[in-house]
């Protein structure tokens, strides 16, 4: 790999291959710290978040000296039209009240959590899934009995998410681990309140804009909390200023500044 350090911008959304939780064995994890090394003194790097320079600083010692600058992913203008998007799915065709969860299956998103949280939650919600669910977790699913409760949605188009994201009661977002957290600021961008972790990156990202749990009683208050609509008008607000923060424009900008 040869890179020319002076016109090269390489940017690091987060480090997952390396984690133990990811099960990866010692030559796939020793190729990739040679691909990352590589890039480190062949380039300039760039970190999406604190919290993935950190983790940059954490497992390769040298990059510490580099001072590696931050720059936020941005939403396209598209997430924050509350008017023009419609969702292109019949609305009756959605559960009258739901959390929604958007992402894959992997260990960080903790999925199982999320199905733990409506297994606890009154009857009348309704789990929205979009992406895939792990056969480990549709068996979970099955021995909690919550098949009807729950709608699972994959390969939709933008303008469905977003929509999906508006009649939300709140994006769920219990992840263990995130490099920038896109599902959350698409969310508020789109007015949808977000209830999460606070890991990884999420409270750097999210600031007070959105609620934060740690267990599934605390989760259960968040989402509860939203049924006050005063509180909901207010996270809804929060999170549009919050996200209107990360625009592809500032992103370029910052970058054009680095180099």
């Amino acid at each position: 790999m040869f890179l020319n350090k002076r016109k090269t911008l390489v940017i690091c959304h987060d480090l997952h291959t390396l984690y133990p939780e990811e099960g990866n064995g010692w030559l796939l994890k020793a190729l990739y710290r040679f691909q990352i090394s590589t890039m480190l003194k062949q380039s300039t790097p760039v970190a999406i978040s604190r919290y993935t320079r950190n983790e940059l600083n954490h497992y390769f010692r040298d990059s510490a000296k580099l001072n590696i600058p931050v720059v936020y992913d941005g939403l396209e203008d598209f997430w924050f039209d509350q008017e023009k998007n419609k969702l292109d799915t019949n609305k009756s065709a959605l559960p009258d009240l739901y959390i929604l969860t958007v992402g894959t299956d992997a260990w960080y998103k903790n999925l199982a959590l999320t199905i733990d949280l409506l297994a606890v939650l009154p009857e009348e919600y309704s789990l929205l899934k979009v992406g895939e669910i792990s056969d480990k977790n549709k068996a979970k699913i099955e021995a909690l009995n919550l098949d009807r409760r729950i709608y699972h949605h994959e390969h939709i188009s933008d303008q469905t998410l977003q929509g999906f994201y508006r009649n939300a009661q709140c994006l769920f977002f219990p992840s263990l681990s995130e490099g920038f957290g896109w599902p959350a600021v698409e969310a508020m961008a789109s007015g949808c309140p977000v209830v999460t972790s606070g890991m990884g990156s999420i409270k750097e990202v999210c600031g007070d804009a959105v609620l934060y749990g740690n267990d599934i009683k605390s989760y259960v208050a968040c989402v509860e909390t939203l049924n006050h609509k005063p509180t909901r008008l207010q996270y809804v607000e929060k999170g549009k200023k919050r996200a209107a923060n990360y625009s592809w424009e500032n992103t370029v900008d910052f970058l054009l500044r680095i180099k």
